[in-house]
């Protein structure tokens, strides 16, 4: 998490994070759960940090590694189907659409689109969670030559 300062009462009420969520959107999912169980959630604007984010060149860039591509769609159709329930798919249907034009962006957009689906394959049950070393050796196999 970035800038979350957390209880010890608030972890025992709330519970762990979900480890699969351990990339992007995994603070959106952990403060929900927070708000869901009646913990009370603070915030300081005088508060500063830093953040070393440079998973991207730049605003709406694609990823530098496209392992965090796949982590960013999976977890923000997860927290989609998290926060909408049962009006999650035309809300989801949408975001993946627009996510095709981005894999435009990306120097091979044919392996940008792979990922993109598998990630959405695996939060409609239709793929497999893989563990992240896993995730990273598929996602090489696609960038080797001949892997697509």
């Amino acid at each position: 998490f970035v800038g979350l300062f957390l209880t010890r009462a608030a972890i025992e009420k709330t519970g762990l994070p979900e480890k699969r969520l351990f990339l992007y959107g995994d603070d959106w999912d952990y403060t929900l759960r927070m708000r869901k169980k009646g913990v009370p959630l603070l915030h300081d604007p005088g508060v500063v940090y830093l953040h070393d984010h440079q998973s991207r060149t730049g605003e709406r860039e694609p990823f530098k590694e496209l392992w965090k591509w796949f982590y960013s769609c999976r977890n923000n159709l997860i927290f989609m189907r998290t926060c909408f329930g049962p009006f999650a798919r035309p809300i989801q249907k949408y975001w993946v659409a627009q996510w095709r034009k981005e894999c435009l962006k990306y120097p091979d957009p044919k392996i940008a689109r792979i990922i993109l689906d598998r990630a959405a394959r695996v939060v409609d049950h239709r793929d497999e969670w893989l563990p992240h070393p896993e995730l990273l050796d598929w996602v090489k196999s696609l960038e080797s030559p001949g892997g697509s």
